[in-house]
């Protein structure tokens, strides 16, 4: 049953992957996001409706969760795998998709959220490679 995953999932100690890579996402995107106004406005800009979209998104993912199933002892680790915005938003795209289990395939209401994240990580994308 997808619950129970969830459950050991967030038992681990990597627990809270999830949340942390929404947290991490979203310093990765405001550090990014000022060092581009030195070199690039359009990555610049990029980086900043990322950074503004994400912070609501999180918010409304951890809120909805821990209104169903109960707050979460979050645990911040960041795990920056690159400095490079385009290559950081790659592999970001791809560890969300994977995180989708985490949820039960019931609780469409967080894939849903979860979804929009996922579509504002390929929209940075498309902005980032080709808004030049």
């Amino acid at each position: 049953m997808a619950l129970n995953k969830f459950e050991e999932y967030k038992n681990k100690t990597t627990s809270n992957k999830l949340f942390n890579k929404l947290f991490e996402a979203r310093d990765f995107a405001h550090f990014a996001h000022l060092e581009a106004a030195k070199k690039s406005y359009p990555e610049h800009k990029a980086l900043n409706d990322f950074y503004d979209a994400i912070v609501g998104l999180a918010d409304d993912l951890y809120e909805t969760y821990a209104g169903q199933y109960g707050l979460l002892t979050l645990e911040r680790k960041l795990n920056i795998s690159s400095s490079e915005p385009i290559e950081y938003f790659q592999l970001l795209g791809k560890e969300l998709i994977e995180l989708h289990a985490v949820f039960s395939e019931k609780d469409t209401h967080l894939h849903n959220i979860l979804d929009e994240i996922v579509a504002l990580v390929y929209h940075t994308l498309y902005k980032l490679k080709y808004l030049k």
